[in-house]
C-alpha cells in the first residue's frame, strides 16, 4: 500500500505548489509539475490538481525519483519532475506559505552535517542531525517509528539569513533484545503503539518465541509478555511441585497476576477421553 501525493496550485503565487503527502504539506516546490523519463519532462503530460497515488518507492535525498499513477488506477508510469527539475524538491516555506505546525528553530542547537548519504544532487547539505536536547511543544507530535506520523518541520538560518527548511526523519531506536536478555514483555508495549499504523509494514512484530534448545538455558516466563502463535500441547503432572512452580512465577503470595491452581482427590471420571 503506497500513499497519496496531492498537489495543490498555491493561492500566492500561481508558479508554485503545494505538495501534501497523506494529507500532511511537505513542501512548496516550483511548478508545472510534469511527467517524463532520462530525456526531461514531457510538455504535454502537466499534471492538474489533484491526489495522486505514490507507486514507487521514493528515492530518498533531492532529485531522487517519485513516480506516481497519473490517469488511471493500473499504470505506475509518470517520473515527476517540478519546474523542469527531476525527482524530490527541497522542503521549502516562506511566509506565506507555512507547515502544518510550527516550524522548530534549530539555530544555536548543536548540529552535525551529514553530507554524503544522499549523491542525486548538487546540494552537498541534504540532512543534519540534532545534538542537542529539543523543548519545544511541537515535539509532542513526534512520533515513534511506525505509528501515524505528523511532519515536523525544523527551521535553520544560513550566513546570508536564508531560511532553511527540514523535515525530522523518525528513526528507529533498537530495543536489545538478546538470547541472555530478552525483552520483558516480548515488545507487546511496542505493538500497542503502533497499533493504528497506516501500513502493515510499520507495526511492531512480537518478538516472544516458543522454548527451544537454543535459548532454554536462558528463556524466562513473562506475566506481561505477547505471543505470536499457541505453544504446543503440554502435559503437566499436578503435583507439589508443579503447584508451588506455578504459584511461583505468577507472582508468589501478594503478587497481582497469582494463579492458584488446586489438587482434586477422588474425582470420579465418567470417561478417560475427555
Amino acid at each position: 500500500q503506497y500513499r497519496d501525493m496531492t498537489i495543490t496550485v498555491s493561492p500566492h503565487n500561481a508558479s508554485k505548489v503545494i505538495l501534501a503527502v497523506d494529507g500532511q504539506t511537505r513542501t512548496i516546490a516550483d511548478g508545472p509539475v510534469q511527467c517524463g523519463d532520462w530525456r526531461g519532462p514531457d510538455p504535454d503530460r502537466t499534471l492538474s490538481e489533484g491526489t495522486y497515488e505514490i507507486c514507487w518507492n521514493p528515492l530518498e535525498g533531492l532529485e531522487g525519483r517519485v513516480r506516481v499513477k497519473s490517469q488511471n488506477p493500473i499504470d505506475c508510469d509518470c517520473d515527476l519532475f517540478f519546474g523542469g527539475v527531476f525527482g524530490n524538491p527541497p522542503v521549502h516555506f516562506d511566509s506565506l506559505h507555512l507547515p502544518d505546525l510550527s516550524a522548530i528553530n534549530l539555530d544555536g542547537k548543536t548540529v552535525s552535517v551529514l553530507s554524503d548519504r544522499f549523491y542525486f544532487s548538487d546540494i552537498q547539505d541534504e540532512m543534519l542531525q540534532v545534538q542537542s536536547p529539543l523543548v519545544d511543544s511541537s515535539c509532542d507530535g513526534v512520533a515513534p517509528p511506525g505509528a501515524p506520523d505528523q511532519v515536523i518541520v525544523g527551521v535553520t538560518t544560513d550566513s546570508d539569513s536564508n531560511m532553511e527548511y527540514w523535515i525530522h526523519t523518525t528513526s528507529f531506536q533498537l530495543q536489545t533484545n538478546e538470547i541472555q536478555a530478552p525483552l520483558p514483555d516480548g515488545g507487546k508495549s511496542l505493538i500497542n503503539v503502533t497499533a493504528d499504523a497506516p501500513y502493515e509494514r510499520m507495526k511492531m512484530a512480537c518478538s516472544s518465541a516458543p522454548r527451544t534448545f537454543l535459548n532454554e538455558e536462558h528463556c524466562v516466563l513473562s506475566n506481561n509478555g505477547c505471543y505470536d502463535q499457541e505453544g504446543p500441547d503440554v502435559i503437566i503432572n499436578l503435583n507439589v511441585t508443579s503447584l508451588e512452580t506455578i504459584h511461583s512465577v505468577t507472582g508468589g503470595a501478594g503478587g497481582v497476576d497469582v494463579r492458584y491452581v488446586y489438587i482434586v482427590n477422588d474425582l470420579r471420571i465418567d470417561d478417560v477421553s475427555k
